[in-house]
């Protein structure tokens, strides 16, 4: 994509021959460039003595972090504040956010590897623009959904009461959230966690006594790994 448009991304090649693409949206008031540096710090347990970040475990993935537009604060969807209108003002929203730029990207993706080999993943109240892009475009099942530090903020509409809330399909998905996270409180993703779990299945919820608005190390990245590797041919 141009890379001087409202949305780009940022594109780590595979190390070895592409046979996966993850693509990570970021949460409000962050970018692509910081998720993408942050991520690639953290690192797994495993193998001891070798590299352990995630690039190094998976040399065949691609990992794209697309652009959100630049709304305020640099986020995927307007916030809305009105209730009895939260629904459809936040359908608006998402309309005129990144999602046709983002089904365009995919659109593209898949035609590099298959969308069963693509694992959709997002931290914070990023998580409305590739569920909403994953049901709008795709009857395909992707290869997984991977959600961290994610909850109903008082601005979310209530998914169930959405007009095209919750997505039906198959999906695996892997929440993840930390007990001391001071940004989105776990209560409020364990409440994501309940509405989802209604329409992704299967779907496996991990919680951590610390990692604050970000990822346990070593063990959640660990969780990652496995939760990639189980779902990576599993279609």
């Amino acid at each position: 994509m141009d890379p001087h448009s409202p949305f780009s991304y940022l594109v780590f090649p595979p190390r070895e021959e592409h046979t996966h693409t993850v693509i990570w949206f970021h949460g409000p008031g962050s970018s692509a460039s910081e998720l993408s540096s942050e991520l690639f710090k953290c690192k797994a347990s495993q193998p001891e003595g070798q590299p352990r970040t995630l690039r190094d475990i998976f040399p065949t993935i691609k990992w794209v972090f697309p652009r959100a537009p630049p709304l305020d604060m640099s986020r995927w969807f307007h916030r809305w504040y009105n209730e009895q209108y939260e629904a459809l003002r936040f359908n608006h929203s998402l309309r005129y956010s990144g999602i046709s730029q983002i089904t365009d990207g995919l659109e593209e993706e898949v035609y590099q590897v298959p969308v069963n080999r693509i694992f959709l993943a997002w931290i914070g109240q990023g998580f409305p623009t590739p569920i909403s892009a994953c049901e709008l475009t795709f009857q395909a099942r992707f290869a997984g959904l991977i959600g961290l530090s994610s909850g109903l903020a008082s601005y979310v509409p209530r998914l169930r009461h959405m007009p095209r809330f919750p997505l039906v399909l198959p999906t695996p998905a892997f929440l993840a959230h930390c007990a001391d996270d001071e940004v989105i409180p776990i209560e409020s993703g364990r409440r994501l966690r309940d509405i989802l779990s209604d329409s992704l299945r299967p779907i496996q919820w991990k919680e951590y006594s610390d990692g604050g608005h970000w990822i346990n190390e070593p063990q959640g990245v660990d969780d990652i790994v496995a939760f990639i590797k189980r779902n990576m041919y599993r279609y």
